[in-house]
């Protein structure tokens, strides 16, 4: 059995074929993984399982923009990847200086 713990994230690799001596392809391939919370353990009846995986949403803005027609924006991003979209834009009311 092998066990590995994996983060919340987005993981990238390189799979490469080769197959016989002219044949040989690349592809790149992308998961998003999710981050989740582990089922609830059973009382030792055997019962247990059944609990939900679920991600904790974790937003990282960028700074607020200038003060232009009395908005600011940022861009924020969930770094978890929960739920798309994982990229949304925060807007607020300012007064220019």
């Amino acid at each position: 059995m092998v066990s590995s713990t994996v983060s919340a994230g987005v993981l990238d690799w390189l799979k490469k074929t080769i197959t016989g001596k002219a044949t040989y392809a690349e592809q790149n391939i992308s998961v998003i993984i999710r981050g989740t919370t582990p089922p609830e353990e059973g009382n030792g009846d055997g019962s247990g399982g059944g609990g939900v995986a679920t991600c904790q949403e974790s937003w990282t803005c960028e700074a607020w923009s200038n003060c232009i027609g009395n908005l600011q924006n940022r861009t924020c991003n969930d770094t978890n990847y929960c739920e798309e979209p994982y990229t949304k834009i925060e807007t607020k009311e300012c007064i220019p200086e």
